[in-house]
């Protein structure tokens, strides 16, 4: 079993589960946390004892290595999804028109980004930072690869045949009795389905990231769509929903080791119910960096926190 040690975050402590340590740290200035597997040396890490420092480091010169080989792994992959692009543009127009090819090409170029982002989470749980490591693409540390300018331009649907949507979340005061939430769903400029309300029920910033979410999974389906590609800043979304939730279901709905009901566990439930009939790519994108997308759902959110429940 696995301790997930928090010693600087929202409520620092010992948890047994990735999931219950993100959302201590997930968007907390300074987080400060590590894994464990001796429980012993997770309190002695939140405590400041210098056994857990020692077997941090240990850990990091055996596993140095193979981490090395998953930024391999993650820069094969980015770059996979590039030449993706390039081979699907130089295809003659006849074919690139055919919808059967297109999506082939799209279901092989969605296959290889949902590996890139389970790759990418492996080695942040890991402690490893890969937004270093080479890439096709100038920006560092997001999965957007159709731009290479400094802004990301939304993705052109007509091209590629899966619509892009931007999600986020945000919360005033989160995790105090005065928060206010609010979701924000951004599709394009001046786009009668961008969204910008406030979170109904339990104010936080997590359950505003799924609510987003939900609403930009809902309109996809109003409009008939099959296949959807939603751009988040939220590490805590991709993971929950391309990794943690396979779990959670098999043990209905319960967390790892006894760890209790998975928290916001309604929200995700309709999340799930919802992307049942249409087929996500969950992309990762770097939050206040520019992208265009990113920083209109941002906005949006923020607006919809400020509005009455």
């Amino acid at each position: 079993m696995q301790f997930y040690a928090v010693k600087k975050g929202r409520v620092p402590g010992v948890y047994n589960s990735w999931s219950e340590c993100q959302e201590q740290i997930s968007k907390f200035s300074g987080a400060a946390f590590k894994k464990f597997a001796s429980e012993e040396l997770a309190w002695d890490f939140v405590n400041g004892g210098s056994n857990s420092v020692q077997a941090a480091e240990q850990d990091t010169k055996w596993s140095s290595t193979s981490k090395q080989m998953l930024a391999d792994l993650s820069t094969t992959l980015t770059k996979s999804v590039v030449m993706l692009d390039k081979q699907l543009n130089s295809i003659p127009n006849n074919l690139r028109n055919n919808k059967a090819v297109l999506a082939g090409f799209n279901e092989t170029k969605a296959d290889v980004i949902m590996c890139k982002n389970t790759v990418s989470s492996l080695l942040k749980l890991l402690g490893y930072d890969d937004s270093h490591s080479s890439s096709p693409s100038k920006r560092k540390g997001d999965d957007v690869t159709h731009d290479t300018a400094k802004k990301a331009k939304v993705q052109d649907s007509t091209d590629v045949s899966i619509p892009v949507v931007y999600t986020d979340g945000a919360c005033f005061n989160n995790g105090k009795s005065n928060a206010q939430a609010g979701i924000g769903v951004w599709w394009g400029p001046n786009d009668k389905r961008n969204l910008s309300r406030r979170l109904p029920g339990r104010q936080t910033n997590n359950r505003a990231e799924i609510q987003a979410a939900c609403e930009a999974v809902e309109q996809a389906k109003e409009l008939g769509y099959t296949r959807l590609e939603i751009r988040t800043d939220s590490q805590f979304m991709i993971s929950s929903m391309t990794q943690w939730i396979y779990g959670w279901k098999k043990r209905d709905w319960q967390l790892s080791g006894g760890g209790g009901p998975v928290k916001n566990m309604e929200d995700f439930k309709r999340l799930d119910g919802l992307c049942s009939d249409v087929k996500i790519t969950w992309t990762h994108v770097k939050g206040h960096s520019g992208i265009e997308g990113n920083e209109q759902a941002d906005s949006l959110a923020n607006a919809g926190a400020r509005k009455p429940m």
